[in-house]
């Protein structure tokens, strides 16, 4: 399916919107995808007002950011002046470095599906890594959700992605990327955290999501005060940083490197990056979906979400994955 361009771009209408309310990424996700990644530069495509971006920032990363809206790529370059903002989408970016890790928050659907493996493999020097996530947004109560659902197709706008259950796209991912033998060590982790919204809040991040951001503005108006109508003071939100994870494999070969004999960064073509990955991979599909599940069951039961396992309001994420012990044992270097 093609990218709807025009849609894809509506974000920056509202771009002090997005930067309150949308919900960020766990610390503990940008650690295990720089624990995966090998050292070296990084490539965010999508980046957005930067609610991604910070969080690698913050840690050092020598980071690029690709983002198709000229109003977000102001505020990111603003918000994060460390980094490298390069306006425009990621079918057009030519890098001029290979890439010890890509990734992708929120936007990878974005980018066109013809092409966006091969963009991806093109930017990454071998052994590099892959990433991508997404935040899956879900009321927590069946009952309200099922009425918001209600207000916004009898407007006829899709709920997906608030209202109602969404199309998992790290599972879609995952079995894309399952085919495609320039991705290897297939891993997939899920990060799970229950937060209040208030009634402004929350009809701030739907006037976010771009199906009520392509609307006509009197209609998004009335539809966002009849949601209101529901909400009361507030509502419970159960949120899903749901991630990707692939590396590239090393390539004795050496494809060439855009920028000649030896890449920036000391990324040189032909070499893999310093790898930091002892992986033992446990991503299957029926465990994939036992995850899901299990987020489903812990947004559905107020009293399972106050068990230890589970997020709790001091803002203690858990991962809902086989445990570090199971699964692997990377060494953490200093970076």
């Amino acid at each position: 399916m093609a990218v709807d361009r025009e849609r894809s771009v509506v974000f920056g209408e509202a771009v002090e919107q997005y930067e309150s309310a949308r919900p960020g990424y766990p610390e503990q996700l940008v650690t295990e995808v720089l624990e995966y990644a090998p050292a070296g530069p990084a490539l965010e495509v999508g980046a957005g007002s930067g609610k991604a971006t910070t969080g690698f920032a913050a840690r050092g990363v020598d980071l690029t950011c690709v983002e198709p809206d000229a109003r977000m790529a102001v505020a990111l370059a603003a918000k994060c002046p460390g980094v490298r903002v390069v306006s425009g989408i990621f079918e057009d970016y030519v890098p001029d470095r290979r890439f010890a890790l890509l990734y992708s928050a929120q936007a990878w659907h974005w980018v066109d599906p013809e092409r966006r493996w091969d963009l991806a493999h093109a930017a990454l020097a071998p052994s590099g890594a892959l990433a991508l996530f997404w935040n899956r947004y879900l009321v927590t109560d069946p009952g309200l959700r099922a009425s918001l659902a209600a207000v916004a197709h009898r407007h006829g706008v899709s709920s997906v992605g608030l209202h109602q259950d969404e199309v998992d796209r790290t599972e879609e991912s995952h079995h894309l990327l399952a085919g495609d033998p320039r991705f290897t060590d297939l891993d997939e982790r899920a990060y799970t955290w229950t937060e209040w919204y208030d009634a402004g809040r929350y009809l701030d991040l739907a006037g976010t999501i771009s199906a009520y951001r392509i609307l006509d503005p009197g209609l998004r108006e009335l539809v966002l005060r009849e949601l209101g109508a529901l909400l009361g003071d507030g509502v419970d939100m159960t949120f899903t940083a749901a991630l990707s994870l692939a590396e590239e494999p090393t390539d004795p070969a050496g494809p060439a490197d855009p920028t000649g004999p030896a890449g920036p960064a000391g990324l040189v073509p032909g070499q893999p990056a310093p790898s930091r990955k002892l992986l033992i991979p446990f991503a299957s599909a029926p465990a994939m979906r036992l995850r899901k599940v299990a987020s489903d069951i812990l947004a559905a039961s107020p009293a399972l979400r106050m068990l230890p396992h589970s997020m709790n309001t001091a803002g203690r994420f858990d991962r809902l994955s086989p445990p570090r012990s199971v699964r692997d044992r990377r060494p953490s270097l200093p970076r």
